[in-house]
């Protein structure tokens, strides 16, 4: 089938080189132009690409892909122009010069979800879009309200500020999260959050009569992880929420719940050093390590990755901006 085009108001040599194409047998797959207008543009076409006064970094590196055996999918131009582009191939992209939020999300798009198809940018402003492959993945939701006052204190293994498990990936806790309410940015955590779901599941096991804080005591076997619920996801994972509030769980056993439920309240229950909510992700959960914080009583955490309002599939730091998304 040969491809079928029509053109408004472009330069009359664009169309003509469209023509060409397809009278070569091409089909065309992309078309852009960059700013200011006029005599610039791009033509993609399934065995190659044709360039007319865009920046020089952006056609050279086009043919770089090319001759790499890389093939392009679409060339893109923000609005502002100058040397600003972003290239997409069939293996991976490249952008000069876009909305910093543009390359990062593309960037957590392409590793967690597949490679990226297309991106594209708004004329009147900062806005753009792009897509990726829809891979099979499995992303999380922050467990708690849209609100910023929640804090990551303590992060993964490898978190260059703060860490669980600091320097060691076969930590119990190597990819677990600390997350702190507060409000008043005065180092001291505030009780009494709504925990949301991160993901579904079914309330596999919870302890929420626990009123006591072990904070700094020499016994690791007094109260442990204090009040905790355990959600499984029915994949051979469980969701794991610790320290929270006496009666302060909202689910009961054998519940079905949905990402975006509120499922408890947080609190200071366990070993604690301040109100906070710990969460993380195992592939079992043993009863005795909720007393106990041993080695041997429970499996290792698991890496996952969270969406968020400015986040599509990412690893929270000691320092980033929270917004949640799940309500």
């Amino acid at each position: 089938m040969s491809t079928v085009y029509w053109n408004r108001s472009i330069s009359q040599e664009a169309h003509q080189k469209m023509g060409e194409f397809i009278s070569s047998g091409h089909d065309i797959m992309w078309v852009a132009f960059p700013p200011p207008g006029g005599n610039h543009w791009s033509i993609v076409t399934d065995k190659t690409f044709y360039n007319r006064n865009v920046p020089d970094e952006c056609h050279q590196k086009m043919k770089d892909f090319s001759a790499a055996g890389q093939k392009i999918l679409c060339v893109a131009f923000p609005p502002q122009g100058g040397n600003s582009w972003s290239i997409v191939t069939d293996k991976t992209f490249y952008n000069r010069n876009v909305p910093d939020e543009c390359h990062m999300i593309m960037g957590e798009m392409n590793d967690c979800h597949g490679p990226i198809r297309v991106v594209a940018f708004d004329p009147d402003g900062n806005g753009w879009s792009a897509v990726s492959n829809a891979k099979s993945v499995v992303v999380y939701q922050l467990p708690f309200d849209h609100d910023l006052a929640w804090q990551l204190w303590n992060g993964n293994w490898d978190d260059p500020k703060a860490g669980h498990s600091q320097g060691n990936p076969n930590g119990l806790q190597a990819f677990a999260f600390d997350f702190v309410h507060d409000a008043n940015n005065d180092g001291v955590g505030e009780s009494g959050q709504n925990v949301r779901a991160a993901r579904d599941g079914t309330v596999y096991v919870l302890v929420e009569s626990e009123t006591k804080n072990s904070y700094g005591s020499t016994d690791l076997c007094k109260d442990g992880v204090g009040n905790y619920l355990v959600i499984d996801h029915g994949d051979g994972t469980f969701g794991t929420y610790w320290h929270l509030s006496h009666k302060g769980v909202k689910v009961n056993v054998g519940d079905n719940v949905k990402r975006g439920d509120v499922i408890a309240i947080s609190g200071n229950t366990g070993t604690s050093s301040t109100p906070h909510l710990h969460f993380d992700v195992r592939t079992g959960w043993n009863t005795a390590y909720s007393k106990c914080n041993i080695a041997g009583n429970e499996l290792p955490s698991l890496r996952i990755k969270f969406e968020a309002n400015d986040h599509v599939c990412w690893i929270p730091r000691v320092g980033d901006k929270l917004d949640s998304n799940n309500m």
